[in-house]
């Protein structure tokens, strides 16, 4: 009888400690390990609320794995924002990157111009000169050609040493900025 008894008794104790390790550790087990799902990133994991300590704390967890996910949410959100908010920025700077050197060519373009510009001016100018000369000097040629005799009246009229002075002159100033033409299309 003592071992039926003690049998008994072991046997109740087993069955007190089953029910007590199946109420109280099973949810603190299951708690665990939604906390370790929570952790790793998974999706927020509902437990079953029960009315004990246990069951308060599993109803604050729950709670929290809520508003963890809305949380996790949002910030997704605002990182696609986020994300879109930076693209937008760097086409802005493309496009103020790309401005910048429209508006850096402009000014190259305009100092070429304008560096092109005065000896092609220079040789313009210089070319009515040239023109003037070369009508006078070709009157001058048909009207000795008609009257020799009257040549040296001829000559002083049509500034005839003024000319020949200042005509090589003009030919080599058209020839000079020329060059600097030349050589402001080579150097670039």
């Amino acid at each position: 009888t003592v071992f039926s008894v003690v049998g008994i008794i072991i046997l109740f104790v087993l069955l007190v400690i089953w029910i007590v390790s199946r109420t109280l550790f099973k949810p603190l087990s299951s708690l665990t390990d939604a906390v370790k799902m929570l952790e790793s990133g998974e999706s927020p994991y509902i437990l079953h609320e029960a009315t004990t300590e246990i069951g308060q704390l599993t109803k604050s967890f729950n709670e929290m794995s809520k508003k963890i996910s809305h949380v996790q949410s949002e910030l997704t959100k605002k990182v696609r924002e986020l994300e879109h908010t930076n693209k937008d920025l760097q086409d802005a700077q493309s496009q103020l990157v790309q401005s910048a050197k429209m508006s850096s060519l402009g000014q190259v373009v305009a100092g070429v111009a304008h560096e092109l510009n005065n000896p092609i001016g220079f040789i313009y100018s210089n070319m009515n000169h040239l023109r003037e000369y070369s009508e006078k000097l070709i009157q001058l040629v048909e009207d000795i050609e008609k009257d020799p005799s009257q040549s040296k009246k001829l000559k002083k009229s049509a500034d005839f040493d003024y000319i020949s002075k200042d005509l090589p002159q003009l030919i080599t100033s058209a020839e000079d900025g020329a060059k600097r033409v030349r050589d402001i299309v080579l150097n670039l």
